[in-house]
């Protein structure tokens, strides 16, 4: 599977970094975020009805809606990877600056959640989390398990939610979250996924 790199959100140097950068004695303010913090994911449940806020980088995804599908937490939309064997979009998202201090002090985790669903259970999906630092630069992606979402054969459609936790790399500014659906039998690819989700949580 080929996957395409874009260059990472570029990440601002703001007048209180330059300060600090001259004067090593420079006290940063306290910061004013509060944890589980949510990363602003845009349209993590397509419910925008296009693919605002993805880059698809293979296959197909588009928003879809079915009246035999309603999505995860009474929403309408999901996203479906149509007649492909394998799809994958992704997009990225910085981390307030408010969390620098407790990122590179090694106080962070990421917690990543998102709902499958399935037709009949050959289809699956995963998640992959890559760390993006100031350069711009990615760590290597590192996947959850990839598995197939409650099966709905012709009945209504079913979902199941599952929650990761991945450790949060020291230098870390944005990360970038990717999907990925894999076609197991037939000519539909029904590895459907809905309300992505991913917040920074202080390690206990």
């Amino acid at each position: 599977m080929s996957e395409t790199h874009t260059t990472g959100p570029q990440i601002l140097i703001t007048p209180a970094r330059r300060v600090a950068v001259n004067r090593p004695d420079y006290k940063y303010p306290e910061p004013d975020i509060s944890y589980p913090y949510e990363l602003p994911l845009i349209n993590p449940g397509a419910e925008m009805g296009d693919m605002t806020g993805w880059t698809v980088t293979q296959g197909n995804i588009t928003s879809a809606i079915y009246s035999k599908v309603p999505g995860a937490e009474g929403s309408e939309r999901w996203f479906y990877p149509n007649q492909t064997s394998i799809s994958v979009m992704h997009q990225d998202v910085a981390f307030p600056l408010d969390a620098v201090g407790a990122v590179d002090a090694g106080s962070i985790r990421l917690e990543v959640s998102f709902y499958r669903s399935s037709y009949v259970g050959h289809d699956k999906s995963r998640v992959g989390i890559q760390y993006i630092d100031e350069a711009g630069e990615l760590t290597d992606i590192e996947w959850t398990e990839l598995v197939a979402g409650p099966a709905r054969g012709s009945g209504i459609a079913t979902w199941d939610r599952y929650t990761y936790l991945f450790d949060v790399p020291v230098a870390a500014r944005a990360i970038r979250y990717t999907v990925s659906a894999h076609r197991g039998s037939g000519s539909s690819n029904d590895a459907l996924t809905d309300i992505h989700r991913a917040a920074l949580i202080l390690n206990p």
